[in-house]
């Protein structure tokens, strides 16, 4: 008599057996899904590479111990990553000075990299250069002080670095800046530039209590252009006080405008100075003038004398347009040819620059009635007048 096995035991027995195979295998897969993400949050190292510097008679070179990886007496090496800006301090022994640098690409000896030196104290140097992409070599050299220069030499005091221009203090500088100046950054240079077209000198100026400039990291949002380099200021922590800095490569000289109109303006003065003298900016007024000392005289077309001379005309406007010959002459120029004559003095009442335009527009107001409208074409470097 056949019967029916109950095969019902069997299928349970292969379902379990089947379901713990399905969880190990889940596991498993999990593990290494988890392994794998936590792989992808580890950041990737920063690429690094040597530097190898050759120690030299009659200095000592100090930097940051974290860079060290071995030295003996002769040099020593360190590894840096990509993009970092390093900042090494040279010190001259008794009876030498800091000579020279040279930093070549290890791998191309004939190319040399950019740095900048600025002083320390006393007679110490402080050297900045951003780390490149390739190992590097370092060579110092100390010159010996002759010893007329020795007593010549005033005294100094060790521990005290030189003031900086105007006593103000430069912040938030980086790699990335400095090598957006073609890796020629003078802090001291920059802060000369914009204390003297800012006046910060002056009681009269809006910027004379200003202590602190900081490069901003506000990006310059308009279309920037390959021969310059736009960077926002600020005063005295103050994100809202801020200048525009147009460094111009080519050049290498900086613009600093307004950023909200992104032009430098002077307002019409309330009193016009006597040929020859200096008139201070205006309470409120963020420039720095040339006053006087542009005057031409000729003979005009019908044998009359004719005298010019411009008042008022902002140093920063001067160094926009390629200096204070060109500008003066131009404008005798175009007075000449208009027939004026006589002793006419004209004072500078407004000005523009347009850096991303590469122009400039200024009105001078003639002492003889009426004005001058000019405009300024820095990429043709040429003058355009109108009015009279």
């Amino acid at each position: 008599m056949y019967k029916k096995k109950d095969r019902r035991a069997l299928y349970i027995t292969i379902a379990a057996i089947t379901a713990v195979i399905a969880l190990l295998i889940g596991a498993a897969v999990f593990k290494r899904a988890r392994t794998a993400e936590k792989e992808t949050d580890v950041p990737e190292a920063a690429v690094t590479h040597e530097i190898l510097v050759y120690k030299a008679i009659g200095g000592n070179i100090e930097f940051d111990e974290k860079y060290l990886v071995d030295q003996n007496d002769t040099e020593a090496r360190l590894r840096a990553a990509e993009d970092e800006m390093i900042t090494m301090l040279v010190a001259p022994l008794a009876g030498y000075e800091f000579g020279d640098l040279k930093i070549n690409d290890a791998s191309n000896i004939t190319h040399e990299e950019n740095y900048l030196v600025n002083e320390a104290a006393g007679r110490s140097r402080r050297i900045n250069f951003v780390m490149p992409h390739t190992d590097i070599i370092m060579n110092f050299t100390f010159s010996r002080i002759r010893e007329t220069e020795k007593q010549t030499e005033k005294p100094q005091d060790e521990t005290q670095a030189p003031e900086p221009p105007y006593g103000l203090r430069l912040h938030g500088l980086t790699a990335e800046i400095i090598a957006s100046y073609n890796g020629m950054f003078d802090d001291t240079a920059f802060l000369q530039a914009l204390g003297d077209d800012l006046h910060i000198s002056s009681p009269g100026s809006a910027y004379h209590n200003v202590t602190d400039v900081t490069f901003s990291d506000e990006a310059y949002e308009k279309e920037a252009e390959s021969d310059k380099v736009f960077h926002y200021v600020f005063f005295n922590h103050d994100r809202e006080w801020k200048v525009l800095a147009t460094y111009y490569k080519h050049e290498n000289a900086i613009v600093f405008t307004e950023p909200e109109t992104e032009t430098e303006v002077q307002s019409e003065p309330q009193t016009q100075p006597s040929s020859g003298s200096t008139s201070a900016p205006s309470s409120g007024s963020n420039m720095s003038y040339y006053g006087g000392g542009g005057g031409y005289a000729g003979t005009a077309s019908e044998g009359s004398e004719i005298s010019f001379d411009i008042m008022q005309v902002s140093k920063t406007f001067l160094k926009y347009v390629g200096g204070e010959e060109p500008f003066y002459g131009k404008t005798f120029d175009y007075v000449q040819s208009k027939g004026l004559t006589g002793d006419i003095v004209g004072t500078m009442s407004s000005y523009r620059i347009f850096p991303e335009e590469n122009r400039a527009e200024f009105r001078i107001t003639l002492s003889s009635g009426g004005a001058i409208e000019g405009t300024y074409d820095r990429k043709k470097n040429s003058f355009h007048f109108a009015g009279l």
